[in-house]
């Protein structure tokens, strides 16, 4: 497994609340995350600093995953565990009031490949030169699409398109989604500042691209400036046969 990284401010926004962290336990299994952070001032760039670094913490000292009961629970036990430790953050601490995280990722184990999902940000999956959409948005404008009031290309533009359903830190309980995911050629983790703004044929154009991976990372991350930089673009790819 080969993958690479990259996490870029933007042209407009002041500082990059976007995070993620490649992690590996000692069974080598893989853990890749991706957070975006929301609320005012730096508190969406501690939200996410903190979920990285509560995974950075007990992720690696972690041992073989014995069953799937076992991965979904552990994942789901650390996400509530990071969100509670934000939400309190946010209850002390004025400055934090109201900040949470989006955090998407994929589980790489001897289970097999689980994606994991709070909020907007997205996990893909490369397969037969097709862009395939393995985790869903806990948005509005998801939401909206899936009840049939506005079509997908119309989420696209709609100007509450950035309004998540679902955040790590905000409530003090969270509800997340850990699914196994199918197995792909390649994977692309990645927050809404690449996806919005880069078509899915765009993307795909890159990512299957006789480009290097580091190659790749750059080029997608400068799409996404081309088209304005409006929000903070991190991502990281992955490919399986590296």
């Amino acid at each position: 497994m080969r993958y690479a990284g990259i996490t870029d401010t933007g042209l407009v926004r002041k500082n990059n609340q976007d995070a993620y962290i490649n992690l590996t336990n000692t069974n080598g299994d893989l853990l890749v995350l991706v957070c975006d952070g929301v609320g005012g001032n730096k508190a969406g760039e501690v939200a996410s600093a903190e979920v990285i670094a509560h995974f950075a913490e007990h992720f690696p000292p972690t041992a073989a995953f014995q069953n799937d009961q076992e991965v979904r629970t552990w994942l789901q036990y650390h996400l509530q565990l990071a969100n509670k430790h934000i939400y309190d953050m946010g209850n002390a601490n004025q400055e934090y009031e109201g900040m949470g995280t989006t955090v998407t990722g994929l589980l790489f184990c001897s289970q097999g490949v689980y994606s994991l999902n709070v909020g907007d940000s997205r996990c893909y999956g490369i397969r037969d030169g097709k862009l395939i959409q393995l985790t869903q948005d806990d948005s509005l404008v998801a939401e909206m699409v899936r009840l049939g009031e506005i079509t997908y290309e119309e989420s696209l533009t709609h100007p509450k398109r950035h309004y998540v359903t679902r955040a790590i830190g905000i409530w003090e309980n969270v509800e997340s989604r850990v699914v196994p995911a199918e197995e792909m050629d390649q994977y692309l983790v990645c927050s809404d500042g690449l996806y919005g703004y880069v078509s899915d044929e765009e993307m795909l154009q890159v990512i299957l691209s006789e480009q290097t991976l580091s190659e790749k990372v750059i080029a997608l991350k400068d799409a996404a400036l081309q088209k304005g930089g409006y929000d903070n673009i991190t991502l990281v790819l992955l490919d399986r046969h590296g």
